[in-house]
């Protein structure tokens, strides 16, 4: 096999192999990049919402809207992805990651499920590290 076949299978496979991974993260990379009407798309109808110890249970927008506030307040840096993982069933998952920002580190969570063929952000979780 030719040398630049054998490069472009393995640049398939490792996109094939890492696209899941991907996909999971584009919700912290949103954060990050504060592009609000990406996470938007994807929220319940209503948001588990807990900021350090304070858990609310908010409509989609206000659920925004709280972690648009949260966001621009501690003015994030950078977002690192630290870990996830999915149900047995595939049909939820978890993204953990930590938050670089001008105000000190902080770690956010998010549950994600997926619904009729859509992934909907359930809950979201931030806490000063």
């Amino acid at each position: 096999m030719r040398p630049s076949k054998v490069f472009h299978h393995l640049i398939v496979v490792f996109m094939l192999l890492a696209s899941p991974l991907w996909g999971q993260h584009r919700f912290l990379r949103a954060i990050e990049s504060q592009h609000w009407s990406s996470l938007a798309s994807h929220m319940d109808r209503r948001v588990e919402i807990c900021v350090d110890d304070r858990v609310e249970i908010l409509p989609a927008q206000r659920a925004l809207h709280r972690l648009k506030e949260l966001v621009q307040r501690i003015q994030p840096i950078q977002v690192q992805p630290l870990h996830s993982g999915s149900s047995q069933n595939k049909r939820s998952y978890y993204v953990i990651g930590k938050i670089k920002s001008k105000k000190g580190p902080y770690r956010v969570m998010l549950f994600v499920h997926r619904q009729g063929g859509r992934e909907v952000i359930q809950e979201i979780r931030m806490e000063k590290m």
